[in-house]
């Protein structure tokens, strides 16, 4: 089982807390039960349909599901990884849209009624998000739905490594050097996102075929990374020994090696995207 799977277990794994956990945050009111009708005793299926009935509302669980599987639906996930999470979300995240008191009084166990009615909501919502929300936000490119996500993360981490720090408090792990700060930051930032892009080209280069640029710019990353690493983390080491403004130029030259590199990574998202 490889790391990819191991973290989408532990979501899943993590969804099934949340169901079994989300009663104790569940919203209550202080008015009665509701009540629809006048037998005493109501089977599951029909205090279903009247909880739906006085809680018309708790429905856009549907609407709220079907978005975030969207969402997800860009990191490529493992096939069975949506259905899973609709149908475990709906479940957790219907008390969020409904209480107990929407529940008819005669049926004695409420709980029953929402975790179900969750349920199928989530599986609704699934059924939406591959007939409503992938038709009007298809993948492109046939790149397995990844290039808008990677394309905001290689972007905003771009930008995010361009902007400088101009003021540090006092003291701290950089002793007020807003250098050796930017310095750090620039660096972790150019690693995340050069690996997730040359990790996206080699996933997609079948469909990424009519660009050659872009394996040509990732086999250059792949091929001189570890150069540009190795100097901007010497020249950083180099500055915080003697931070003179003659050690500082070096390390912005190194950096900015870095910056093109995230800037070219970006750009290229951005035409396989289009």
């Amino acid at each position: 089982m490889n790391k990819r799977t191991n973290l989408w277990a532990v979501l899943l794994l993590a969804a099934v807390a949340l169901c079994l956990t989300m009663p104790l945050f569940a919203q209550e009111t202080n008015s009665p039960p509701a009540t629809v009708g006048d037998d005493f005793d109501i089977n599951i299926v029909t205090a279903m349909v009247k909880q739906v009935l006085n809680s018309p509302a708790s429905l856009l669980v549907i609407v709220g599901l079907s978005i975030l599987a969207w969402v997800i639906e860009g990191f490529g996930p493992h096939p069975r990884v949506i259905p899973t999470f609709c149908v475990l979300g709906g479940a957790a995240s219907y008390w969020l849209f409904s209480a107990k008191s929407s529940v008819p009084a005669e049926f004695p166990n409420p709980s029953a009624v929402l975790v179900v009615n969750g349920l199928i909501c989530g599986f609704v919502s699934y059924i939406a998000h591959g007939k409503l929300v992938m038709k009007f936000f298809p993948k492109k490119n046939g790149t397995n739905g990844t290039n808008g996500v990677l394309l905001l993360l290689a972007g905003g981490l771009a930008l995010g490594s361009t902007a400088c720090a101009t003021r540090l408090a006092q003291g701290g792990v950089y002793q007020s050097d807003t250098v050796l700060y930017n310095a750090e930051l620039a660096i972790t930032t150019a690693y995340d996102v050069i690996h997730t892009y040359v990790a996206w080209e080699k996933e997609n280069r079948q469909a990424l075929a009519r660009w050659p640029e872009i394996k040509q710019s990732a086999d250059t990353m792949r091929e001189n990374a570890k150069d540009w690493f190795n100097s901007a983390h010497a020249l950083r080491d180099a500055y915080a020994a003697d931070p003179t403004p003659g050690r500082a130029e070096e390390l912005k030259k190194a950096l900015d090696v870095l910056r093109a590199a995230l800037k070219e990574a970006a750009k290229y998202m951005a035409q396989a995207s289009e």
